[in-house]
């Protein structure tokens, strides 16, 4: 029961931190790619950001699945990370769109990462008890 659970997690904060990322590098190519249309042309910085961004929230991803140890600390900071920085820089954004940027883009990575380290140290606590 309790290496199910531990699998359950670690696959629930993949699918989480998955899903984010998927949902956010959409959200910065579909902007872009409007953006680009509706000028004709594209700006060094209107592509760089974008890819920037694009490129962060994938390694973001893939330490969930690939580096699970750099994962459990890495992806926790950015939830947080976003929860600080996000109302400082979008000061004149109206209180509903900085909550729904903060619940959006902060949350995910935050609760990806609180569900890895969960597993580990339910994994910590079962081999302590069997080993």
């Amino acid at each position: 029961m309790t290496t199910n659970t531990i699998r359950w997690m670690n696959f629930s904060a993949r699918v989480i931190s998955g899903l984010w990322a998927g949902f956010w590098i959409f959200f910065a190519v579909a902007s872009s790619a409007a953006d680009f249309n509706w000028r004709g042309s594209a700006s060094l910085g209107g592509l760089l950001i974008p890819l920037s961004f694009t490129i962060a929230l994938l390694l973001l991803a893939f330490t969930a699945w690939k580096w699970v140890k750099v994962g459990r600390i890495v992806l926790p900071l950015a939830g947080v990370a976003i929860f600080i920085a996000y109302p400082i820089m979008a000061k004149n954004f109206t209180a509903s769109t900085k909550a729904f940027v903060i619940t959006a883009l902060g949350l995910p990575p935050l609760s990806a990462g609180v569900l890895l380290i969960a597993a580990w140290r339910l994994e910590r606590t079962v081999n302590e008890r069997t080993g």
